[in-house]
């Protein structure tokens, strides 16, 4: 197979994605045949070429689904001895610390409302019952961004490994595990964190002005307000006269659109808050529980600075709701792929065999 690398060449674009789909098998399987795999990949294209491209194209997608379905069988039963020696264990200790930093970080974050509001409670003569009422409301909202936060925590802190080795966590029963959790989120800030909403609005300024006000809206009453809006904009824009009015219904649509894709990415950032911290592990999986907390405060501060960000830009229609909102989200995947990349270009290095020095004359 002298000509390897010239055929390699010619079969660039097929080989990368070979290559990707080697990913799904275990890394053990992946480290011994994977080379030799892709080699005979390479080589079945180039005896293909001869018969013409729809020769090629099928040789290649025939291989590809092969591929695909040996790395997706071996992945599970990878996964599922793991589970047997031990996984469950790990992954209830996830949960289990999840669930220990929602409760402490909702806590110091309805704690940190609480003070923030009762001077403004004070000035309204609102009394202990209806300040008690509106403490119990802030918690679906606040509950909404603490969330992604524990997921974070709880991962860094349940996957730390003293001993310097690579962190016991598994991604597949983590992304399962925290990918159901980001369903929940959803439900919740579409249904429950707008009417709780609704009510701290209409306790504060009236039924009026909650009606109108878009974080009291639920997900399919923005949608519905959103497609209502752009026939509006529609039937304008054949009438061809724009004015106020019609620049009130623009932003009162991006206002929507900014509303429902946060609910959507803020949801997402429970899955995407786990592949980051994963990726941390990776890098630096004996970290110290100051090293955790510090990191956490630091992707919490980045994450939600890029929310705000791109919320204001969308406010302004600089950008669209969508990418706005979901800007952060890419962003931290993006910097989770780097780390990844990073660890695995670690881990090769140090598996690389060291040369003996040369014997001196």
């Amino acid at each position: 197979m002298s000509n390897l690398p010239t055929q390699q060449a010619s079969f660039s674009a097929w080989r990368r994605l070979y290559r990707a789909a080697l990913t799904l098998m275990p890394r053990a399987m992946r480290d011994k045949h994977g080379a030799a795999m892709e080699a005979l990949f390479v080589h079945n294209l180039t005896r293909e070429r001869a018969r013409g491209a729809m020769a090629v194209w099928s040789a290649a997608l025939r291989s590809l689904g092969d591929v695909l379905c040996r790395g997706v069988y071996e992945r599970a039963v990878d996964e599922r001895a793991a589970w047997l020696r031990g996984g469950a264990v790990h992954v209830k200790r996830v949960a289990a610390m999840y669930a220990t930093t929602l409760f402490v970080l909702t806590d110091v974050m309805l704690a940190l409302h609480a003070y923030g509001q009762w001077p403004r409670w004070q000035a309204e003569g609102i009394g202990a019952s209806t300040a008690g009422e509106l403490l119990l409301l802030a918690i679906p909202f606040t509950t909404a961004l603490t969330m992604p936060m524990s997921v974070f925590v709880a991962v860094l802190l349940a996957g730390r490994n003293r001993t310097g080795v690579t962190s016991t966590l598994r991604t597949l029963p983590l992304l399962l595990l925290f990918g159901a959790l980001s369903g929940g989120a959803l439900l919740w800030n579409a249904e429950v964190v707008p009417r709780a909403n609704a009510r701290i609005v209409r306790m504060q300024h009236g039924e009026t002005v909650a009606r109108e006000n878009d974080r009291s809206l639920t997900l399919t009453e923005l949608r519905d307000r959103s497609a209502q809006l752009r026939a509006e904009l529609a039937a304008t824009s054949r009438t061809s006269t724009v004015g106020a009015s019609t620049r009130a219904t623009v932003e009162l649509l991006a206002a929507y659109q900014v509303e429902l894709h946060k609910k959507l990415a803020i949801a997402a950032a429970c899955v995407v808050l786990a592949i980051l911290a994963m990726a941390v592990l990776r890098v630096a999986p004996a970290l110290s529980v100051v090293g955790a907390v510090s990191t956490s405060l630091m992707v919490f501060g980045a994450y939600y600075l890029g929310l705000l960000a791109g919320e204001t830009a969308a406010d302004r229609q600089l950008v669209s709701g969508a990418g706005g909102m979901w800007a952060a989200n890419g962003l931290l995947v993006l910097l989770a792929a780097v780390l990844w990349q990073r660890a695995e270009r670690s881990t090769l290095e140090t598996s690389e065999p060291v040369s003996p020095p040369a014997a001196s004359a």
